[in-house]
């Protein structure tokens, strides 16, 4: 079963036709969906959406949990799966418990303070974006029990060690032709040190949890990256020349 995120819903793909015609049954209603995911240590899938946290058990029957924010962004859940975390627009971390099942009612969640005192102290986000940010991308790797990786859009990495108490920033700094390296769109972990960022102005990859960078897509026009991932030792990254506003007039896609 194929799931996919859309503008206005949850679909399943039911087959691709001749032309590139695409069959669908829409499954749930949402506003945009930011991103699907399916973790190894808790059954079912999870769709972030800016009209909340979706889930299904088995991806035919959808749910709205209830969150203290209406918009998610990003969703993970720890190596164990005792823990589900969400990524809010404005920027803020909740987590749940789910040794009992999935937490479905507000009272099932709790801010992470010590992201919330990190927030406190930045100043995130751009006047495009009404001067909000938000967690676009909420990483964790199975070696690396108490390790949360955030990636803030606009507002740069941070890296916890300690499951969300203390925080680092890990800036991709050393790019002076870079103007917007803060402006994360996604994460993709390699290895529990090794990521891949995708940003409004480039690439980036670091094999030391984010300490230094190193750039990718030099000599490429594409430098807005959406999205990056891993399949046999190699990165495949979406790249455009521009931001989403820019798509239908500048179709110079890779």
């Amino acid at each position: 079963m194929l799931i996919a995120g859309s503008t206005d819903g949850i679909y399943q793909i039911n087959g691709i036709n001749e032309g590139n015609t695409i069959e669908t049954t829409k499954l749930y209603d949402t506003g945009e969906v930011f991103r699907i995911c399916q973790f190894e240590a808790i059954e079912g899938l999870f769709a972030a959406a800016d009209s909340g946290l979706c889930y299904s058990e088995t991806g035919a029957e959808w749910t709205t949990l209830s969150l203290p924010e209406n918009q998610v962004y990003a969703v993970t859940a720890s190596p164990s799966g005792d823990l589900l975390y969400a990524g809010t627009r404005p920027a803020g971390l909740l987590v749940g418990e789910c040794e009992d099942g999935v937490p479905t009612e507000e009272g099932d969640w709790e801010v992470v303070s010590g992201f919330q005192q990190l927030r406190a102290q930045n100043d995130w986000g751009i006047p495009r974006h009404d001067g909000l940010a938000q967690i676009r991308s909420l990483r964790t790797y199975p070696t690396a029990t108490d390790r949360l990786i955030v990636g803030i859009e606009v507002g740069g990495i941070y890296v916890s060690d300690d499951s969300g108490r203390t925080w680092t920033e890990r800036s991709i700094d050393g790019f002076d032709d870079v103007p917007h390296t803060d402006d994360i769109h996604h994460i993709e972990l390699i290895n529990k040190d090794t990521m891949v960022a995708s940003t409004g102005s480039g690439l980036f990859r670091s094999a030391d949890s984010g300490r230094t960078w190193e750039r990718l897509d030099t000599d490429h026009r594409q430098r807005y990256f959406r999205e990056a991932f891993v399949h046999n030792g190699t990165i495949y990254a979406g790249g455009a020349p521009g931001s989403s506003s820019t798509w239908e007039d500048d179709t110079d896609h890779a």
